[in-house]
């Protein structure tokens, strides 16, 4: 049996939900072909017109990233850890102190599975291609996308940990604590991020999730997560 993706019509809750999140598709279990390989490369299917097998080209910076900013920087070690497997920004520079954006954070998302891309770039189709990818991975909904807005450390969580998985088990109520040196400045609503983000090692120390969070403080968030 193979995960086919069939349209979404809308019919029950589970079909709605994954709407709102930008789903246009969900997978439903189909007999059918794998495709078998040997030797490394990488394969996306097969031609459905040829019948041969499509090898996935190599995605930008699939052969690591290089910044020339980084040089002293705190966090350099673990951004260059980042580059050495292509995630991170296709770029010359990391400008790892600047004010994040919520498309840098989509970018870096995007990188983990698709590679690298400028967040430059100001073609449309392409950012629509990019926060595709991101609906898909629940990080956020089609109706959150804001593409400049600056987003907050903990924006930043929560749109990591919703594309991990854990959104569904944040949002439970009545069962999570934490031992951050600044409890009165987390909000209710955030409880349950907040205390994952700390039992899973992505933030120590203060929390601050009102502060504005640059684009290290996401690599590192990033890293920690992967880890």
């Amino acid at each position: 049996y193979l995960y086919v993706p069939a349209p979404l019509d809308g019919g029950t809750a589970e079909e709605e939900k994954l709407a709102q999140m930008g789903y246009a598709y969900h997978d439903r279990l189909r007999l059918g072909y794998a495709l078998e390989r040997t030797g490394s490369g990488l394969y996306l299917g097969v031609d459905a017109k040829t019948g041969e097998p499509v090898e996935q080209e190599s995605a930008p910076g699939a052969a690591g990233l290089a910044y020339e900013d980084l040089e002293g920087y705190w966090a350099r070690e673990t951004v260059e850890r980042l580059a050495g497997y292509g995630i991170g920004y296709d770029a010359a520079r990391f400008q790892p102190d600047k004010a994040l954006t919520q498309w840098e954070l989509v970018c870096l998302l995007y990188s983990t599975s698709y590679g690298a891309v400028d967040p430059e770039e100001e073609d449309s189709g392409f950012r629509d291609q990019v926060y595709a990818a991101a609906y898909r991975m629940g990080a956020l909904t089609r109706e959150e996308r804001d593409d400049g807005a600056p987003l907050t450390r903990a924006q930043v969580v929560r749109m990591l940990l919703d594309a991990a998985g854990f959104g569904q088990v944040a949002g439970l109520e009545g069962i999570f604590t934490c031992a951050y040196p600044d409890p009165e400045t987390i909000p209710a609503g955030e409880l349950g991020y907040a205390a994952l983000a700390q039992g899973l090692g992505l933030v120590t120390g203060t929390y601050a999730g009102d502060r504005t969070a640059t684009r290290a403080e996401a690599a590192v968030l990033l890293e920690r997560l992967m880890d």
